[in-house]
């Protein structure tokens, strides 16, 4: 199997440039650095006896200050296209920063993603980790069949909330009694909405519905 590379255009990125050292130290599977055009992270997929040149992972890495940018927008344009809305993920550094939260940034992006390119968003809190993260990721892509695209709404919903990140039961039960995040929005700011929310969810009813109090829309 051809091995995965990275853009040597990282090593001109301040948030990113340690991430070169892990990756060349990685064993299973070794990097090569290379140029890559409109993406910084390639992983090939296993091939198949006889069968068609297998397809390959690409992948933008950013930061929270990256979010949101014109320039991020067209290369998550690009990424999409580059096989037709498959095989592909962004993987998003969760540095913090005096700035802004990390965790808004991520809100922003699946919000950006939501309404327009739908694609996996990884999330690593820290660049060593970061090889690793991205090879059982695409390991799970290739188990379940070739990595189609994911709509990252039901991974929004824990952070869907006006105080601590919703519990894995209350995502659940929300990704059963909503169609999407336009449709929670609605229940959350209306009487009848907000009353449906408290009968399922109980004490968490309020953390949801305190979010969506906020300056988020979604068209």
């Amino acid at each position: 199997m051809e091995a995965p590379s990275f853009c040597a255009s990282i090593r001109k990125r301040p948030d990113w440039a340690p991430v070169v050292r892990a990756l060349l130290q990685s064993s299973t599977p070794r990097w090569k650095e290379k140029l890559l055009q409109s993406h910084d992270v390639a992983m090939p997929f296993p091939p198949m006896n006889g069968g068609p040149k297998p397809p390959v992972l690409r992948a933008i890495l950013l930061c929270p200050h990256d979010v949101g940018t014109v320039s991020t927008r067209q290369r998550i344009e690009r990424l999409y296209h580059l096989d037709g809305g498959q095989h592909m993920a962004i993987v998003l550094f969760m540095k913090e920063s005096r700035s802004g939260c990390a965790s808004a940034s991520l809100m922003e992006l699946q919000l950006d993603l939501i309404k327009g390119r739908e694609m996996p968003i990884i999330t690593v809190s820290s660049l060593d980790a970061m090889p690793t993260t991205l090879s059982a990721f695409h390991r799970q892509l290739f188990t379940a069949g070739g990595g189609k695209k994911a709509p990252p709404a039901l991974s929004l919903l824990p952070y869907c909330s006006g105080g601590e990140r919703l519990s894995e039961h209350t995502v659940n039960i929300l990704g059963e009694i909503t169609t999407g995040m336009k449709d929670l929005s609605a229940k959350a700011t209306s009487a009848q909405g907000q009353q449906q929310l408290v009968e399922y969810l109980d004490a968490e009813a309020e953390q949801a519905i305190n979010f969506w109090k906020g300056e988020f829309i979604v068209n």
